[in-house]
């Protein structure tokens, strides 16, 4: 895929996924009587930062571990990581907060107020399309949702799931970006396959 055609791409689905957010947040709680205020509020800046670093920090952990001790050939996606490893960092910190924001926005504040962490982790876990063909991928995409449902139910702000999900995502991508605990390619030599 094309370098320019993937971000757009990439920008594209995050703005669907913010636009569905905010329709369901308004069709299901602003239009019943919930403010936007209430859905968006920061009451306690040192519990998101404190606790979404924490929880970030124990997300990539668990990543590191998977790429270190699982098969590469069950962690290697489709190919898009490896694009995405040539965009610049501050391309990078857009899309990763864009898409933390989005997603969480969606997630965490629209449907897991009504569906509950499991399913709503259940769907989170199947939008990411490109990973159903490679379950760890996939499970290990329904354990950062739950991880960050469980944040949002703890904090009931949704600002430190967005700061946990972005940290996760803009780390790994830029471990990705310098070659550092990503699946190879191809063995080493000595390796086996």
């Amino acid at each position: 895929m094309d370098k320019r055609l993937l971000l757009k791409a990439a920008f594209l689905s995050q703005a669907v996924i913010l636009l569905t957010g905010l329709a369901a947040l308004w069709f299901f709680y602003v239009r019943q009587g919930v403010n936007w205020a209430s859905v968006f509020r920061l009451d306690n800046a040192g519990l998101v930062f404190g606790c979404g670093t924490l929880l970030a920090a124990g997300l990539v952990m668990m990543q590191i571990l998977l790429v270190t001790f699982v098969p590469h050939e069950k962690l290697r996606d489709d190919g898009t990581n490896k694009i995405f490893y040539t965009y610049s960092y501050p391309i990078l910190a857009l899309l990763m907060s864009f898409g933390a924001f989005a997603e969480e926005l969606l997630f965490r504040a629209a449907i897991q107020p009504g569906l509950g962490i499991v399913l709503t982790s259940a769907l989170f876990a199947v939008i990411h399309v490109r990973y159903l063909k490679k379950w760890i991928l996939l499970l290990g995409t329904f354990v950062m949702s739950l991880a960050l449902g469980w944040l949002y139910e703890v904090t009931q702000m949704i600002w430190a799931p967005v700061w946990a999900h972005f940290l996760v995502n803009f780390v790994m991508i830029c471990f990705g970006k310098n070659g550092l605990f990503v699946p190879k390619d191809e063995p080493e030599a000595g390796e086996k396959q």
